[in-house]
């Protein structure tokens, strides 16, 4: 049994509702890589704004490069863009939402059939990367609940291990198989 088939269950069926997943303990610089990492890789929603509260009005992300320090120093409100197009080892993820906050960065994904195991293997690069360059901690939305919580940082924490296993010299390993 693999990751895919001890996890599609939160992901494959739609049933209209949006979930997190959590990137946590994040300090100021742990924000704004995260963000910059994902703002790289997706083209940031045109029209999304935020509430500036040094300015007192809603401003367009697109308009700042620095929205998610901002966030951080708690001189705008949370930002939320829409991460389209984000690819890991050839496959491209369903879009995500991105929330920014000032110390955390928290993806909303929607269950659906556009889910398989290649992309919940290019979600955990994704979150792999962003743990690698944070220093974060995954952890999905309260809903979920702490056991099923426990149950996907270790089939992440599995994936993660494979990775760095591939990267030693004459270690092969079959992420697909965690």
């Amino acid at each position: 049994m693999d990751a895919w088939e001890r996890l599609h269950w939160l992901f494959e069926t739609d049933d209209g509702g949006l979930y997190d997943i959590r990137l946590a303990g994040l300090d100021e610089s742990g924000v704004v890589a995260a963000f910059e990492f994902i703002r790289a890789r997706s083209p940031v929603t045109p029209d999304a704004h935020f509430w500036h509260t040094g300015l007192e009005r809603d401003e367009r992300v697109a308009d700042y490069p620095d929205a998610a320090r901002l966030v951080a120093r708690r001189v705008a409100e949370a930002v939320h863009v829409l991460a389209p197009g984000l690819e890991f080892a050839g496959v491209v993820l369903p879009d995500l939402g991105v929330f920014v906050w000032p110390d955390e960065v928290t993806l909303d994904y929607r269950m659906g059939p556009e889910w398989g195991r290649p992309q919940l293997l290019a979600l955990f690069e994704l979150l792999r990367q962003l743990v690698a360059t944070t220093g974060g901690r995954v952890e999905l939305g309260s809903g979920a609940g702490a056991t099923v919580s426990r149950q996907f940082a270790g089939e992440l924490e599995a994936y993660s291990a494979g990775c760095a296993a591939d990267a030693e010299p004459g270690a092969v390993a079959d992420r697909g198989r965690m």
